[in-house]
């Protein structure tokens, strides 16, 4: 808590007029959130926790035990404790970019010395009003649910009962990608930072499914990525052709005609691209997704998370599963400017062609 006081003040010093607003409603929110810790231990010793909660609270320690000893991950005092939150997510996240430009807008602090692709609250009405700044300045905006935080290793974050409402096998999921940040941060470098925690993710939960005695539950979460790889993959096709258009020698008035066409066109385009992949069996459930709110910073946000997923897999594969010799990589991939960082993770990137016109 004193460790969390004083960054929440060194944050507000640091900080301009127009930001403090910002840096209040975070100190008090991470001030409230970490003070409502109470230990794992004593909420199970509860007589009013219900069924779902306690099996899944249970669960916890075993998770993280096996993050440390299976996946390596630096496992210190995180997910020892549990808050009890009265509200549907734990923060909530604002994307921003250009109408006609795929340059997320990013936002920095301590100098410049951390930069980031979305902004937190710690309530949803303050992200829709400052979501609604930007977007009456003309940029596009998207608020994603947050389910899970990591302060890199610095706090001790806790479970929060925004996790256990999510089944067994996704609150592995989320714990392990959350502990994987604790093993690197690349300065200003996020889709570098939540692919490789995606990766790591994806890697545990099958490792997981193999030591509780499930590993037939991989085909399930295998046409769940499948399902997953195919939003990601389509997100980024639209996001490649908003891309052409904006960089065409056009007016901006033509330049919007061709991105709502563009938008308009991807639902159509995922269906297309769900009916071309067998390994899905017809269900394509992300259509919605395409149909509704999509804009540039929506498309910005799959690709901050999911973009380089893939070649993070064939890199921990290249490493026949060794953990520890993969981290060693990644950092050192970390480490390089990002021009060859990026030259380096798109030689791993797998090359799907196209199964269906466009």
């Amino acid at each position: 808590m004193i460790r969390a006081l004083l960054l929440g003040c060194c944050l507000v010093l640091l900080a301009g007029c127009e930001s403090l607003g910002y840096y209040r409603q975070g100190i008090a929110g991470q001030l409230a959130f970490y003070g409502a810790r109470e230990p794992i231990d004593k909420v199970l010793a509860r007589d009013d926790l219900s069924p779902e909660v306690r099996t899944r609270l249970a669960q916890v320690p075993r998770m993280t035990a096996f993050a440390r000893d299976e996946l390596k991950l630096p496992v210190k005092g995180q997910y020892r404790d549990y808050v009890q939150l009265d509200r549907p997510a734990v923060l909530w996240s604002v994307f921003a970019a250009p109408e006609l430009s795929l340059q997320a807008y990013r936002w920095c602090y301590l100098f410049g010395s951390l930069c980031v692709e979305y902004r937190g609250y710690f309530r949803e009405e303050d992200a829709r009003t400052y979501a609604a700044k930007l977007a009456a300045k003309g940029y596009d905006t998207h608020i994603g649910s947050v389910t899970a935080f990591s302060s890199l290793g610095l706090l001790d974050d806790p479970v929060t009962s925004v996790l256990v409402a999510y089944p067994d096998d996704l609150l592995a999921s989320i714990l392990f990608h959350e502990l994987a940040h604790a093993v690197l941060y690349v300065k200003d470098d996020t889709v570098f930072n939540e692919s490789f925690a995606s990766a790591v993710a994806d890697e545990g939960l099958t490792r997981w499914l193999a030591s509780q005695g499930r590993p037939g539950d991989s085909g399930f979460v295998q046409r769940i990525r499948d399902q997953q790889a195919l939003l990601t993959a389509v997100a980024l096709e639209v996001r490649a052709q908003l891309g052409e258009v904006y960089a065409a020698p056009l007016s901006d008035a033509e330049k919007r005609l061709r991105k709502q066409q563009v938008l308009e066109d991807a639902v159509d385009l995922y269906r297309a691209r769900c009916a071309a992949t067998p390994a899905l069996g017809g269900d394509c459930p992300h259509a919605g997704w395409f149909g509704e709110g999509l804009n540039n910073a929506r498309l910005n946000a799959v690709a901050t998370y999911e973009q380089r997923v893939p070649a993070f897999a064939r890199l921990l594969a290249a490493h026949d599963g060794d953990m520890a010799a993969f981290y060693r990589t990644v950092e050192a991939l970390g480490e390089l400017p990002r021009a060859q960082r990026d030259h380096a993770l798109d030689a791993m990137m797998p090359v799907v062609p196209e199964e269906t016109p466009r």
